[in-house]
């Protein structure tokens, strides 16, 4: 599970948007390292998500919670890498 702030970090998150890039990283190389295998590897990195986690839910720009949920069990029953 990484987030988009792997791909846009933020700043004032330095360390949470590099951790997040980190295993961003980490998903790719066994992705490769695995693909003459029949194990896939699958990388959640959501979007802004409507949960207290950054102390601002009820924001319309966040996706909702109940959302997201359902299409992240859709993309893991699937073979999608991301």
């Amino acid at each position: 599970n990484t987030s988009v702030l792997a791909y846009v970090p933020i700043a004032t998150n330095a360390v949470y948007s590099a951790s997040k890039a980190a295993l961003h990283s980490y998903a790719l190389s066994q992705r490769f390292m695995l693909r003459d295998t029949n194990v896939s590897v699958q990388e959640i990195a959501p979007p802004w998500v409507d949960t207290d986690l950054v102390k601002k839910s009820g924001d319309p720009r966040a996706m909702p919670l109940d959302a997201f949920i359902a299409e992240t069990m859709k993309g893991l029953a699937t073979e999608e890498p991301e």
